[in-house]
């Protein structure tokens, strides 16, 4: 129960905090060894008549001194799917974090996130931005 309670908290935290951050600047994330060279991926703008769905990949890197291991990805919004995410990342080792984002729904700016729990209880997130219009 406390962990759950914990996570929860964790999790509104990192939201509350990455909603008011600038998202036109791309940051390198470095969360207890899980590193992500750019935490953003700009999908540019899209147009409702030519793009469904845009798609977007992480390379996350394992830079700590043991294996990671993905717990799961929650993602902020219904309209983002992950595709493939690795179970565990080796020491030194790189994997691919692949999803798309559906952007029927949407209009504007877009900023989604992505949060990789991973290593009980660790969080990494990572965010999908980028502008829909007509």
């Amino acid at each position: 129960m406390i962990k759950i309670l914990i996570r929860t908290i964790v999790f509104l935290v990192c939201l509350i905090f990455t909603a008011c951050a600038d998202i036109k600047q791309p940051h390198e994330r470095d969360i207890d060894g899980l590193y992500v060279a750019d935490a953003y991926y700009d999908c540019g703008t899209m147009r409702k008549s030519e793009d469904k769905k845009n798609t977007f990949s992480f390379l996350l890197q394992s830079r700590s001194d043991r294996e990671i291991y993905i717990e799961k990805v929650d993602v902020s919004c219904g309209c983002m799917k992950i595709d493939k995410k690795p179970k565990t990342i080796a020491k030194g080792q790189s994997a691919s974090l692949d999803g798309h984002v559906e952007i029927s729904g949407q209009s504007g700016k877009l900023s989604k996130a992505i949060f990789v729990n991973f290593n009980n209880g660790k969080v990494l997130m990572l965010r999908v931005i980028g502008e829909v219009k007509e």
